[in-house]
């Protein structure tokens, strides 16, 4: 699985004022989130690595904290019986799976690991920061679950998460990283409302693709129906996520690549520049904006 871009800032609500910085040097990741009271906690010493026990039971995650993440999702047995959840069969029970399906690592300098939090609530596993702290490490998760049904990203870390299945799954990508999202469902929903960049291998049944942000988004596989919502000011890369049925809406500054083969229909009136590829043969796609439509 690939492991694309570093390091998110904690999320926690607070009435002072945040700033928080990253910068890379020597090969590692200097990371540090302020308050307003001084500079919180500093790392110390070298990483450790802590298994967090009592963990289990969730199908959701998001993530807040200033880290790398990356997921594993399934088993041998599950990942075998993904391609068939395509038609509409779910992978397993939800009370199937027990405690040794599901495992959290984290990786930080020891008096670190106090600051990250990994709780799971309504099924949700949340990876956040609860203080201030400053490191000099690069901070890593490792998650393992049966099951991922959303992933929500509000910082600027990178989560990379492989073998994605099931009858359907759900991004939203509302922060300054990178997300990288890797498997086959029957639905996929994926909405970039930050200034962040998504990176989906996700063949689907069916796709709906939202990007109202200032990032990018590049989608590869194939699905039998696209709608795809474009109001952004970012790039949205889909001339390698071919469909034989497109509703597109694009409404935004940036740029947009679309691969159809067979029916189109929608509504252009964004700035930017149109690139069709895949010579759709019944192209209904209003243009009332100023931006180019080129066939390529």
């Amino acid at each position: 699985m690939r492991r694309l871009g570093l390091s998110d800032g904690p999320r926690r609500p607070t009435r002072r004022r945040r700033v928080r910085q990253t910068a890379v040097a020597n090969g590692k990741v200097v990371s540090s989130t302020s308050t307003g009271s001084g500079p919180g906690v500093s790392g110390a010493g070298p990483p450790v690595t802590q298994v967090r026990e009592g963990l289990d039971g969730f199908d959701h995650l998001d993530v807040s904290a200033m880290c790398d993440v990356s997921v594993t999702v399934g088993s041998p047995e599950t990942s075998q019986q993904a391609p068939g959840t395509l038609s509409g069969a779910h992978p397993f029970r939800r009370s199937d799976p027990g405690r040794e399906a599901f495992r959290v690592r984290v990786t930080a300098q020891e008096n670190l690991q106090r600051v990250f939090r990994t709780v799971v609530r309504e099924r949700t596993l949340f990876v956040e920061t609860h203080e201030s702290y400053t490191s000099t490490e690069p901070v890593h998760v490792e998650v393992q679950m049966p099951l991922l049904v959303s992933l929500s990203a509000s910082g600027h870390g990178s989560v990379n998460v492989g073998g994605i299945h099931g009858p359907s799954f759900t991004l939203g990508h509302s922060g300054m990283g990178v997300v990288y999202a890797e498997g086959r469902v029957g639905h996929l929903a994926a909405d970039l409302s930050g200034h962040g960049v998504v990176v989906l291998d996700l063949p689907a049944r069916s796709a709906v693709i939202n990007h109202s942000g200032m990032g990018s988004l590049r989608a590869s596989g194939e699905t039998e129906s696209l709608a795809a919502t474009l109001s952004g000011h970012g790039r949205v890369d889909l001339n390698r996520y071919p469909t034989p049925y497109l509703h597109l809406m694009a409404s935004g500054m940036g740029t947009v690549a679309v691969c159809c083969t067979g029916a189109a229909k929608g509504q252009i009136t964004s700035m930017g520049p149109v690139l069709v590829h895949g010579h759709p043969p019944d192209w209904r796609v209003r243009q009332d904006g100023m931006g180019s439509v080129r066939f390529v």
